[in-house]
């Protein structure tokens, strides 16, 4: 008898840990993202542009991240549109300043007024790693957003910015971030290039210097303060 109860408590554990399972097993397969179909045109654009444009480090400033801003621009004027491209100067004090709002954005602090020893310290990072910097040899470097915009013929339809940025921290390669969301811009403008009946205007945004301090998505904020802004990056 006794026998028959441990039986009967260890078939119900197991048939309890068997629901589980299946619970848990359901639950990651209808989250799990959908397969790509690797044999679509778009798939396979997509990823010749990111083996070709996630190459190195792309660091604001440097010629790599120069190089990454002409092959996206290339691939935009391959599709019969035209790009512009959005300057800025930065300069030390711009750049602290820029780390200064995201300070008080993010942890509600203050850095400070930049001193000898904060401009010591920015000077000997950029060296160690970029020598050749315009930051140390001219004082200040350009910040190049790319912008494209896809009208809608409806005068009063709304807006629609999609926004990613192309250059890389100062050792990687930045596949995943942020060159795929930039291949997938990519495509999602070609799908739309020749589309006359947009129901909505569609900007793109491929911001420079993200990872310094955010100084691209920094300077179209403080230029084109009206627009609205969809992050996917």
């Amino acid at each position: 008898m006794k026998s028959l109860k441990v039986v009967k408590t260890t078939l119900g554990t197991i048939a309890v840990i068997l629901i589980l399972m299946a619970a848990v097993i359901s639950s990651i397969w209808r989250v799990s993202p959908p397969r790509a179909n690797e044999n679509d045109p778009q798939f396979i654009q997509m990823i010749y542009n990111l083996e070709r444009m996630a190459t190195g480090v792309r660091w604001v400033g440097t010629p790599e991240a120069a190089y990454s801003r002409d092959q996206i621009i290339a691939e935009i004027e391959s599709m019969g549109l035209s790009a512009t491209i959005h300057r800025s100067i930065f300069t030390f004090e711009d750049h602290h300043e820029a780390r200064q709002i995201i300070a008080r954005v993010r942890r509600g602090t203050e850095l400070g007024s930049l001193d000898a020893r904060q401009r010591g310290m920015y000077r000997t990072f950029v060296w160690n790693w970029f020598p050749n910097h315009p930051l140390l040899h001219q004082g200040y470097m350009y910040v190049d957003n790319i912008f494209v915009t896809l009208e809608s013929p409806n005068p009063d339809a709304g807006s629609i910015m999609f926004v990613a940025h192309y250059d890389t921290t100062i050792n990687t390669p930045g596949a995943a971030d942020a060159m795929l969301p930039i291949v997938a811009m990519l495509e999602a403008m070609r799908a739309h290039a020749d589309n006359d009946n947009l129901a909505s205007n569609i900007h793109f945004l491929f911001t420079d210097g993200e990872e310094w301090g955010a100084l691209g998505a920094l300077a179209f904020s403080r230029d084109f303060p009206d627009m609205i802004i969809m992050w996917i990056c």
